[in-house]
């Protein structure tokens, strides 16, 4: 698979709709690739700057959404109780 910033799965703007396939961006396509070309930091980086852009162009969708749509599906599965991770801040 081509990478990710080479990959013709690219935002259009102001929709943020997919360039190749419509669907909203980032589509299936534009996630795998970009998943496996950055790693889960610089691909959390890398889409928080786009949703930043994206709450620009998109100021009627709510900023859930957006997060929804652009950065909780790179914290991958959720975990399990009693499995180990980072601790969660109680504030």
């Amino acid at each position: 698979m081509a990478g990710a910033l080479t990959s013709e799965h690219h935002p259009g703007r102001p929709s943020w709709d997919c360039l190749a396939c419509g669907k909203p961006w980032p589509c299936d396509p534009a996630r795998e690739a970009l998943a496996l070309e950055l790693g889960r930091t610089p691909l959390a980086m890398y889409l928080c700057a786009h949703l930043h852009e994206a709450a620009r162009d998109m100021p009627t969708t709510s900023p859930g959404e957006l997060y929804e749509r652009f950065l909780a599906w790179t914290r991958g599965p959720a975990r399990r109780a009693g499995t180990a991770g980072p601790a969660s801040c109680p504030h």
